[in-house]
């Protein structure tokens, strides 16, 4: 059975779709994002990056600091059909830059307020070619090439399937319980194994009722 990120992402939407998925807090105030927002800002970027020439089993980096932003991109990397390699350490050799925040641009940088109106244009254009991508990653498609430091061997990048994910997602829910009044403070950079399952993952899974992250 295929059980990808996207498919766990899309079959919550269905589910919970007006419900809070993030939190962030701005201007003193944690404001809410939804499930179905979430997912039009991740067909968005996603397709921005499809406008800018992204294209499916291509390598993106993020590096950045946790955000909804940074989940936001990721699920756009997804539906891009894109292998995410979140970085921690240095920037490897790059084709675009897009920069989260408001902050001056460099030359050769591009704003993600920019990326994703971009995004919006290709999806008036490409919508159903573009949501056969995502749906068509397989379980076996790589996810992500997370950074390990090497604990017990040399540092290196490790390459995650989406069924690799799936499955810790599953597995991990079969040993915890989780009320319907939960919320989860995630405190480990996103770029992190463990804050990919259990920060934020573990939050697609459509059989119970999600709790929210709340990001800082």
């Amino acid at each position: 059975m295929k059980k990808t990120i996207i498919d766990l992402f899309e079959s919550s939407v269905e589910k919970y779709g007006a419900k809070t998925f993030l939190l962030e807090k701005k201007h003193r105030a944690f404001e809410p994002t939804t499930y179905a927002e979430t997912k039009e800002l991740a067909l968005e970027t996603g397709a921005g990056l499809a406008a800018i020439g992204i294209r499916p089993k291509d390598k993106v980096a993020i590096l950045a600091e946790g955000s909804n932003a940074w989940i936001v991109s990721e699920l756009g990397m997804f539906y891009a059909g894109a292998v995410s390699v979140p970085l921690s350490v240095k920037l490897p050799e790059v084709k675009h830059i897009i920069v989260i925040g408001h902050i001056p641009l460099e030359p050769g940088e591009t704003a993600l307020g920019t990326l994703r109106r971009l995004g919006r244009d290709y999806l008036s254009k490409h919508r159903e070619e573009f949501l056969a991508i995502g749906r068509g990653i397989g379980n076996d498609d790589y996810a992500t090439i997370t950074y390990t430091s090497g604990t017990t061997a040399d540092p290196k990048g490790v390459v995650l399937t989406h069924r690799n994910y799936t499955a810790n997602v599953e597995q991990s829910l079969s040993r915890i319980d989780i009320p319907s009044s939960f919320r989860t403070l995630i405190i480990l950079p996103l770029d992190h194994c463990f804050a990919h399952v259990v920060g934020w993952r573990v939050l697609l899974w459509p059989a119970v009722r999600l709790f929210d992250a709340v990001l800082f």
